[in-house]
């Protein structure tokens, strides 16, 4: 069992179900502020990457995700391709917390994500989650 903090699209509902098959109740942890980074758009894409950003806050959820979970976890994430899994330089109850840190092949905005926005979006991408995870074994 490892800790991921989620900043993005995972912290809706919808799109956790369907990319973890649980529900975040389930899983949830603990509430987090990040100070020193911020959520910027991907252009052309609804989800966001967590940056460095000095004065600024993200605000999320630490959730804890079994081994048995990472796979689909990391299929979703495209880790490897889009994105690499860093680790935060403090702890949750004497844990590493993970995060989803973006690689250079995603082109970044100067753009701040918001969750608000994302909901207006929200229906075609939970669509576009439930295709995409139909291709996981």
């Amino acid at each position: 069992m490892d800790y991921f903090f989620f900043y993005g699209t995972l912290l809706d509902p919808d799109v956790f179900s369907t990319v973890l098959l649980k529900g975040q109740d389930e899983l949830f942890e603990s509430d987090l502020t990040v100070r020193g980074f911020r959520c910027f758009k991907v252009s052309g894409e609804s989800f966001p990457v967590l940056l460095p950003c000095s004065n600024s806050e993200a605000k999320g959820k630490i959730f804890r995700i079994p081994q048995s979970l990472q796979g689909r976890l990391n299929f979703f994430e495209d880790v490897g391709r889009d994105f690499h899994i860093q680790s935060f330089n403090f702890f949750h109850n004497n844990c590493k917390i993970y995060y989803f840190s973006p690689t250079s092949k995603l082109k970044i905005s100067k753009t701040y994500w918001s969750f608000e926005e994302f909901q207006k979006v929200k229906v075609d991408y939970v669509k576009s989650c439930f295709e995409l995870m139909k291709e996981i074994k």
